[in-house]
């Protein structure tokens, strides 16, 4: 069983992860939020990486916690940025922005407004595909909680890289630790990302290590806890003769 090195950084707030070490060179999977840009840069510097030694960045999604530092990487040190074509377009600027829906004055409702008036912007992406492998990550199109949510698997090491798809963390403050659902207000679809999850649920992937975009790494097979969690959601939908 090949391991797969990788360092975590731009937490609390959300994950990224640098793989220091794949075939194309060091990548990160996902940009954090703009504003910790001195904290990822330091810790990139910490693991012997300048932003421009990064091969590729690889977006889970368009939110800004997770794109955020994507423009800087690429228009200051020409990293290409991959993202899935629907999530692309919009950072881009070339669809219209799907908008969050904030309700009262709670702690959620304050960061949907935050993104709706502050999302990420990039002048370049390049298309993660379903079926496609960059830098030994095989793309997993989930769309619900953005119409471009990729899962990212690397096969011999059982890692999955899941961002806010598949979370290690109660949201929206990760103050508790467990597999979690995505937090349906921050989704563009949630019936749609629960049908996401199941479809690659199905999939049957051997995952060993999940990496999410909120919350610690969790290591041991997820299978089984997400088939309970996908249960619980299908008799929800049942008691509401949905």
């Amino acid at each position: 069983m090949e391991s797969l090195p990788l360092i975590r950084l731009g937490w609390p707030v959300s994950n990224v992860w640098l793989l220091p070490r794949t075939d194309i060179g060091p990548v990160l999977v996902d940009a954090g939020m703009a504003a910790l840009w001195p904290v990822i840069r330091h810790g990139l510097r910490r693991q012997g990486v300048v932003p421009g030694d990064l091969a590729a960045v690889l977006l889970t999604h368009r939110h800004s916690d997770h794109a955020g530092n994507a423009a800087r990487l690429h228009q200051e040190y020409g990293v290409p940025i991959w993202a899935h074509p629907a999530d692309g377009e919009v950072l881009r600027g070339k669809s219209p922005l799907p908008r969050l829906k904030p309700d009262g004055m709670s702690v959620t409702a304050w960061f949907c407004r935050l993104e709706n008036r502050f999302p990420a912007r990039t002048v370049e992406t390049r298309p993660l595909e379903e079926g496609d492998v960059i830098a030994g990550l095989e793309v997993h199109w989930v769309p619900g909680h953005t119409a471009g949510s990729v899962f990212l698997y690397h096969r011999s090491s059982g890692t999955l890289f899941t961002g806010d798809m598949l979370l290690n963390g109660v949201p929206p403050l990760i103050t508790r630790t467990r597999l979690c659902l995505p937090f349906p207000p921050f989704c563009d679809d949630y019936a749609r990302a629960i049908e996401s999850l199941d479809a690659f649920q199905k999939k049957d992937l051997d995952v060993r290590l999940l990496c999410p975009g909120h919350g610690p790494m969790r290591r041991g097979p997820i299978g089984r806890g997400l088939n309970r969690l996908l249960e619980a959601e299908r008799a929800k939908g049942d008691s509401r003769g949905t």
